[in-house]
């Protein structure tokens, strides 16, 4: 057992045998993942990288620096990767996937060729299944002009495998507006999109599944990823699902509410799948017809 491992045992028996809700239990859990994240940090990215994202994010809350977008690199890469330095979700985002590792049980799907992201923001989860797993190819969409323009950067060191597109995923091709500042903390990770009023001027064109499979000439999608900010009630409560959904393997998908999680797994009723829930997202892997 590695010493990393020990300590997390060796924890977690202590924080156990803590009084049950009370305050010096919470504590103690709070105190154990605010350790752990600093240890996923240091393995995460370069410890120059690391000196630097704690002096921009310092400054910043202090009041020396302006929001502003900075590099960062992992280690094992040279490759840079993007970060708004400021208000913004960027790094929240970063540490559900980087730190907390909230994908991590994708990466034992045995060798996935086609990875779709609907609602890619700036590109976090593309970047680490595309690190993941070497021969896949990566689509991503994204609705948000200034996340996608990240999202592009963040991509480029693999743009022979991967493509981005400034669109929403929706159940058909058509165009909608963007929402923003009403829902979830009203950050950049939590930009909607609803249908355009009559006379409306449009702010993103969509993209319906079977469209983009189409377009990327694909015939399947083995991982398809989720998080599009509520949407998933209009395109898991659409018959059109029945057209696609045998097609995909396995689903990562962020479920925004109980409508949203009722039509997710209504359309799912006649799938055999395992589920599992990591961090804030529902994984279904294996997906096969009944």
């Amino acid at each position: 057992m590695s010493f990393p491992k020990r300590l997390r045992t060796a924890a977690s028996r202590f924080i156990v045998s803590l009084p049950f809700g009370s305050t010096l239990r919470v504590m103690a859990w709070r105190a154990a993942i605010g350790v752990y994240r600093i240890f996923r940090l240091f393995r995460c990215l370069t410890l120059l990288s690391v000196a630097r994202l704690v002096s921009w994010r310092v400054a910043y809350r202090f009041g020396w620096a302006e929001r502003s977008l900075k590099q960062l690199n992992l280690r094992g890469t040279h490759r840079a990767l993007s970060m708004r330095i400021g208000s913004s979700s960027d790094f929240a985002v970063f540490t559900q996937i980087f730190l907390d590792e909230g994908y991590k049980p994708l990466r034992a799907i045995a060798k996935p060729r086609v990875i779709v992201d609907c609602g890619a923001n700036v590109g976090y989860v593309g970047r680490y299944l595309l690190d993941a797993f070497p021969n896949s190819r990566l689509i991503a969409i994204e609705p948000d002009p200034e996340n996608f323009k990240i999202c592009q950067l963040n991509l480029e060191p693999f743009r022979d495998r991967s493509s981005a597109r400034l669109a929403a995923v929706w159940t058909s091709a058509t165009r909608l507006n963007l929402l923003r500042g009403a829902y979830g903390d009203g950050r950049e990770d939590s930009t909607q999109v609803r249908p355009s009023g009559q006379g409306e001027t449009a702010d993103v064109v969509a993209v319906d599944i079977p469209t983009l499979m189409e377009q990327e000439k694909i015939d399947g999608i083995d991982i398809l990823k989720i998080d599009i900010e509520g949407s998933e009630l209009e395109l898991f409560r659409s018959e059109s699902t029945r057209d696609w959904l045998p097609k995909v393997r396995n689903i990562a998908i962020e479920l925004h509410s109980e409508d949203c999680e009722k039509a997710f797994f209504d359309a799912l009723a006649g799938f055999r799948y395992t589920v599992l829930r990591s961090g804030e997202l529902h994984i279904c892997m294996n997906i096969e017809p009944l």
